[in-house]
């Protein structure tokens, strides 16, 4: 199967002053994104007064054995509060995912389709 990269957003003009983070993937091709676990910090521990998600982990789960499942760190800040794993249900998994960002930039929320 051939694949692709695609980028869903980058605001322009922050292109060359923005990282982008390494394409996390499964270590097994028999496994596929089940749950993902946000990092939140809150407008006040932020300088710029903004707040939003300041890291990600994802969970990826075996179509063999859906609880045989490994943990990878999208985004390695982890300020902020820790929030609950959101998972699918029981032999899901994720096929879409959804973000609100704010008028500044800062992604305050992420939702997640199984």
């Amino acid at each position: 199967m051939q694949t692709e990269t695609v980028t869903v957003y980058h605001k322009p003009e922050k292109i060359g002053s923005t990282t982008w983070s390494e394409f996390i993937g499964a270590s097994r091709d028999d496994s596929y994104a089940c749950g993902l676990r946000a990092y939140f910090e809150e407008k006040r521990y932020q300088p710029s007064g903004g707040g939003g998600i300041s890291g990600l982990d994802v969970r990826f789960c075996s179509i063999h054995d859906w609880y045989d499942q490994e943990e990878k760190n999208v985004h390695n800040s982890r300020l902020g509060s820790q929030k609950e794993w959101a998972m699918c249900n029981t032999r899901h998994y994720i096929v879409q995912i959804e973000a609100k960002v704010e008028v500044n930039d800062d992604v305050n929320a992420l939702g997640e389709y199984c």
